[in-house]
């Protein structure tokens, strides 16, 4: 016998439909006893019976009746110095007023400025369209006299930007009675009589009103302000607990408002275990930033106070030396390998200790430091002449065909022999644009120094080929050896050449040596070329001749 058929459920049976989670477990609420209701009421607020209100039929027809007045004033006593529910309200409209935040016109949330005076609320929106602007009303004259303050006083409402507002519904409502009592003189001054009563008592109520919420709010703001600083110490002494003592100290000497204003932590809610949980690693990382931040301020502000140390022996040292004396600048001194490595040493005492025998040292740095320069210059000749023994060292810079130029920011392309370039203004001028290093930051230390180091970027300077031919033709006219001939010599040599390209006629221009060079670049050009003449004493000894 084969296993039987389960038996069908019948189709007019009804299922119950799942609920998930709680919901429906409170719905045999309502049928509690009403004096469990009543004790539980007694205990509440006037804004929890408002919302109980809102929640089912049943709470609206049990607090909405009249005979639950007293569970009202059960709850506004539970209020402190809350105002005794005016005569003109009941207690749920009483309380709708004082602690729902909803515009009465459209139901817009956030309202939270209540116009006592006429008993409601009103968002910006509706301020416009249902109040009137009092001096804009056409006012009926009265039989009798009466101040309209008294019957349509006005709203002072300073957040508002418009003061003199009345609800046009009242407007209205006085306009009526004023028109339908125009012939009736003792029944209009009676109205005028009532309605003047009627809105002292009003304004003496908002009046307690306004006070009542300007209380609460400041002790609103007092609790909060109490809150915030207990969240404030207690994160503080746990931050503390964790090592960031001296990140703290440093944090609030620099900015005291810093810890106290930092999102997580200036909250008006007490910290508790699961809070500080979830905030810590955030906290731990912006302190820790924070930490690096400060040590690389810190370090950059040692560094800038030594230099300024080595660069007040620097001028010292220069004071004692001849005015002719080509020096290192501040920033060549600075960022030499071994004073570099003293202005970077974490030890105080060590940089200290040092700088007595850095001063008696600077010959020694200088000396090194013209040597590397030289052999700097000296990489960018085309060739080196071969001079024999004698030829050893930097006697190519010192040739009179050796010209640089200045290729810098400036864009003076000026044109420069040896030593001359070494002095030159250009050569140390900031650039602007640095690349910081783990070791030193770069930008920082050049910028406090005003200068940087000699052709720091390597592109300030190139040798001069067009100068450099020009001036081995003209050691070439003195009948002297370009391979051989220095600077030194031709200057003492003081020959004078004639530009023939420039002289009209029977005139030309007379130069020395590097000018005439400088004259080929400037003026002429490879484009133009000019032809050198040198002078002997007799031409010079003519009248014709124009010297420069």
């Amino acid at each position: 016998m084969g296993p039987t058929k389960p038996s069908r459920v019948a189709k007019d049976v009804p299922k119950t439909k799942a609920v998930k989670g709680r919901r429906g477990k409170l719905a045999k609420l309502v049928d509690m006893p009403l004096d469990i209701f009543f004790e539980i009421f007694g205990h509440l607020y006037p804004k929890d019976l408002l919302r109980l209100t809102w929640t089912s039929k049943a709470f609206h027809n049990i607090l909405a009746r009249s005979s639950s007045k007293w569970l009202w004033e059960q709850a506004r006593s539970n209020v402190e110095n809350l105002p005794e529910c005016p005569s003109y309200l009941t207690e749920p409209q009483y309380a709708r007023l004082l602690f729902d935040p909803h515009c009465h016109y459209c139901g817009t949330s956030g309202v939270q400025v209540v116009l006592w005076i006429y008993r409601r609320r009103a968002c910006k929106a509706c301020l416009d369209q249902h109040f009137v602007e009092f001096h804009s009303l056409t006012l009926p004259s009265f039989p009798c006299e009466a101040e309209w303050d008294e019957i349509l006083p006005k709203v002072r409402r300073e957040r508002y930007s418009r003061p003199n507002l009345c609800p046009k519904d009242e407007v209205d409502l006085v306009f009526q009675h004023i028109e339908a009592l125009r012939d009736d003189e003792d029944g209009l001054a009676s109205f005028i009589l009532q309605r003047t009563i009627f809105m002292a008592e009003v304004s003496l109520h908002a009046s307690r009103c306004e006070s009542y919420q300007t209380d609460l709010a400041e002790q609103r703001t007092q609790e909060r302000s109490e809150m915030r600083t207990r969240r404030v110490d207690v994160i503080r002494n746990r931050l503390v607990d964790m090592g960031f003592e001296q990140d703290i100290i440093a944090l609030e000497q620099s900015n005291p408002r810093a810890l106290r204003r930092h999102r997580l932590i200036w909250q008006a809610k007490e910290l508790t275990d699961k809070n500080w949980n979830d905030i810590k690693p955030s906290l731990a990382a912006w302190l820790t930033d924070l930490r690096e931040h400060r040590i690389q301020k810190e370090r950059l502000a040692r560094m800038i106070r030594r230099q300024a140390t080595i660069v007040q022996m620097l001028r010292d040292y220069v004071l004692s030396r001849p005015p002719t004396e080509i020096i290192p600048g501040p920033a060549d001194l600075c960022f030499t390998e071994e004073i570099s490595g003293l202005i970077n040493h974490p030890d105080e005492t060590v940089f200290s200790n040092s700088v007595p025998a850095l001063r008696l040292r600077l010959p020694q740095f200088t000396s090194h430091w013209r040597r590397w320069i030289d052999g700097r210059l000296l990489s960018l000749l085309p060739s080196t002449p071969n001079l024999g023994t004698d030829g050893a060292g930097t006697r190519p810079l010192h040739l009179a065909t050796t010209f640089f130029e200045c290729t810098g920011p400036t864009g003076c392309h000026e044109i420069l022999s040896y030593p001359q370039i070494l002095a030159h203004k250009c050569m140390t001028r900031q650039s602007g644009e640095y690349f910081d290093t783990d070791e030193r930051p770069i930008s920082e230390c050049i910028r406090s120094l005003g200068c940087e180091p000699f052709n720091f970027d390597g592109n300030k300077i190139k040798f001069h080929t067009d100068a450099s031919g020009v001036a081995h033709a003209l050691v070439d006219l003195c009948e002297w050896g370009p391979d051989e001939t220095t600077a030194v010599a031709m200057d003492r040599l003081n020959a004078r050449f004639a530009c023939s390209a420039c002289g009209p006629g029977e005139e030309a221009f007379v130069f020395s040596w590097r000018i005439a060079v400088d004259h080929t670049i400037t003026v002429h050009g490879l484009d133009n070329p000019t032809t050198w003449i040198r002078l002997t004493e007799s031409d010079l000894a003519t009248d014709w001749w124009i010297r420069n």
